[in-house]
C-alpha cells in the first residue's frame, strides 16, 4: 500500500541521526531507486540530500551519497545541492589539513573521470563534473591529460537543453589546458 509506504518513508526521515543515516539513507536511495511517482522521488531526493548534508560521517560519503542521489534523481535534483558540493570540494573540511583536503578532490575527480562516459547523466551533474575536473585534475596523476581532454570533447558534441552546460565543458578543458 503506497500510504503505509509513505508513512514508513516519513518515519524513517524523522528517526534519523547521526548514528543511523547510512542505513536509513540506503533504505531511502532503494525506495528512489524502485519508485515511479515523481511526487515522491522528488520528496526522496529532497530528504536524502538533507539528511546527507545534515549527518554526513565524512565527506566521502557526502560525495558518494550525493553521486548516487544524481544518478537517480537527474533532474529532480535541485541546483544549490551542486553548491554545496561544489563549496565542500573547494573548502575541504575547514581545517588546515591540505593533504586531506587533496585526498577528497583527488577521490572527487577519479569519480567523475568515469562519469563523462556515463550515458544519460543529468546536465546540472554534468555541469558538477566539468567543474571539479577543470578544477582539480592536477591532483590527480596517474589521468591521462589527453584521454580527459578528449572524453570532454566528445561531450561537448552532445546536444544540451542549457547551453550552459557546455560552458562548463569549455571551462573545464581551458582549466586542464592552463595547468598543463
Amino acid at each position: 500500500d503506497e500510504t503505509l509506504k509513505r508513512k514508513t518513508l516519513d518515519l524513517l526521515y524523522k528517526m534519523t541521526n547521526p548514528g543511523n543515516v547510512v542505513f536509513i539513507s540506503g533504505k531511502l536511495m532503494e525506495s528512489l531507486k524502485s519508485s515511479t511517482d515523481e511526487f515522491l522521488r522528488t520528496e526522496l531526493v529532497s530528504r536524502i540530500t538533507e539528511l546527507a548534508e545534515r549527518y554526513a560521517p565524512d565527506n566521502k560519503w557526502f560525495i558518494v551519497t550525493m553521486n548516487a542521489v544524481f544518478d537517480l534523481g537527474g533532474s529532480l535534483v535541485r541546483p544549490e545541492i551542486a553548491h554545496n558540493l561544489m563549496r565542500l570540494i573547494a573548502e575541504g573540511s575547514g581545517d588546515d589539513d591540505e593533504d586531506a583536503d587533496n585526498e577528497l578532490r583527488r577521490y572527487a575527480v577519479t569519480e567523475y573521470y568515469d562519469v563523462l562516459t556515463k550515458p544519460d547523466t543529468p546536465e546540472l551533474f554534468l555541469q558538477l563534473v566539468c567543474w571539479v575536473i577543470g578544477e582539480y585534475s592536477y591532483v590527480v596523476e596517474d589521468i591521462d591529460v589527453d584521454e580527459l581532454l578528449g572524453r570532454l570533447c566528445d561531450l561537448a558534441d552532445h546536444p544540451f537543453e542549457e547551453e550552459a552546460t557546455r560552458g562548463y565543458i569549455i571551462s573545464g578543458m581551458m582549466k586542464i589546458v592552463a595547468q598543463d
